[in-house]
């Protein structure tokens, strides 16, 4: 769990980055509007009798995956603070975490790569993290770690060729 302070600190923190990161957020980064974007893109193909195809991606633990350094040089291309900056990587790097199981406390471990799960800076920094995946012909819409591809055509089996 994290103190009061930290998670203070990191409201402080996103609300100072937020303006800079939506410059930098791929429109497709639909947050909520996941469901809403992909569902409308059927409809508007449906009226116009268009077939769609789509592919949904969910990747597995990918906040656990985030490499620490490449986040951390990512998010320094964008904030130019050193101060700020600092303060990110004292906030990312090397937590260390117990786990309580049946009554009994591990002992302590260093995480030292992924993001923590449940902080509010967390999304906002797996964003910027998945920021520069490629372009792509297909009608993209990212939440998190969910990635939706839809392709449309006259005939599903010409879809994509």
């Amino acid at each position: 769990l994290l103190s009061a302070t930290h998670k203070l600190m990191e409201r402080v923190l996103l609300a100072h980055l937020t303006p800079i990161f939506e410059a930098i957020v791929p429109k497709e980064q639909a947050g909520f509007r996941l469901v809403l974007a992909i569902t409308s893109h059927i409809m508007a193909g449906f009226q116009q009798n268009l077939k769609t195809r789509t592919a949904l991606i969910d990747f597995s633990a990918a906040y656990n995956m985030v490499w620490g350094y490449g986040l951390l040089l990512k998010t320094s291309m964008v904030i130019k603070c050193r101060n700020t900056m600092q303060l990110l990587a004292t906030m990312l790097n090397n937590h260390r975490y117990r786990v309580l199981l049946n009554g009994q406390i591990s002992k302590a471990r260093t995480l030292s790569d992924g993001l923590p799960q449940g902080p509010v800076l967390a999304p906002s920094l797996f964003n910027i993290y998945i920021s520069d995946l490629p372009d792509t012909i297909l009608r993209k819409s990212i939440y998190a770690d969910a990635i939706a591809l839809a392709a449309q055509g006259k005939d599903l089996t010409t879809i994509g060729e």
